[in-house]
């Protein structure tokens, strides 16, 4: 969503440089991503939840500025809006590796991380579906909305840490 839908609602008065600026978007987004991981992996070590949890709170606030930025289209806050969510999708993608191999046995984890990696990559139909939904709300509204989505995410990895059985 950063740098698929998010240039396009603050770009208005980057004339001219439109292209340049969804460039850059499209270069920090999966760059937070990358600086993340060495984190990513100590906090997966030390606690499993805690990374899912961090990156879904990551996203949701990547969402809450992002919908400040297309409210009041403002690139700068949209470019910080990337960066936080670049952050959380590399803090998600960690969780989500760090379950499968926790959960296949290793005759499976090369199956089981390609149906992550597919079911990871349908969230690429999260443009369509904001551009879907801002025919009936606002852009700002509907990013709103997704985070609230981020957040009940959140409070579902949670309560799963706090059900599971502790480590043998």
């Amino acid at each position: 969503m950063a740098f698929a839908t998010l240039p396009g609602l603050v770009d208005a008065d980057l004339e001219g440089w439109q292209t340049v600026y969804a460039g850059v978007i499209t270069a920090v987004t999966p760059g937070a991503g990358i600086i993340v991981a060495p984190f990513a992996r100590s906090l997966a070590a030390r606690h499993r939840i805690a990374t899912g949890a961090i990156g879904l709170a990551a996203v949701a606030l990547g969402l809450l500025i992002a919908a400040l930025a297309a409210a009041q289209a403002q690139p700068v806050v949209a470019l910080i809006a990337s960066m936080v969510l670049g952050a959380g999708y590399g803090l998600c993608v960690a969780y989500g590796l760090t379950e499968v191999a926790a959960l296949a046995p290793a005759h499976r984890l090369a199956r089981l991380t390609s149906y992550f990696w597919t079911l990871a990559y349908l969230g690429f139909l999260a443009p369509y579906v904001i551009t879907l939904c801002t025919g009936a709300f606002s852009p700002p509204t509907v990013l709103i909305g997704s985070a609230v989505l981020a957040v009940i995410t959140l409070v579902a990895i949670a309560y799963r840490g706090t059900r599971q059985a502790p480590a043998r």
